[in-house]
């Protein structure tokens, strides 16, 4: 809308009438992700097994409906 306004040197309200007659999207402002902070699969893959060892969860399979992750993830993690 900036460079419209210095090119053609029209006022805010008639930017704002052409904005509308034309419908011009507004801008979205970008989405700023944060960076993911890494995992330690080695604490990952005790916690798991110390998981499967007492009991509370019978195989990879219930680990992973457990968490709700895949069960290639919980293989990933376990074979690092």
């Amino acid at each position: 809308m900036d460079r419209i306004r210095e090119y053609f040197d029209l006022s805010e309200t008639a930017i704002e009438h052409l904005s509308q007659k034309f419908q011009v999207p507004t801008p979205t402002p970008k989405l700023v992700v944060p960076p993911r902070e890494k995992l330690d699969y080695h604490a990952l893959a005790v916690q798991y097994q110390h998981l499967i060892d007492d009991g509370t969860c019978r195989n990879h399979a219930d680990l992973a409906r457990h968490f709700g992750v895949s069960r290639a993830w919980i293989w990933k993690v376990m074979n690092r």
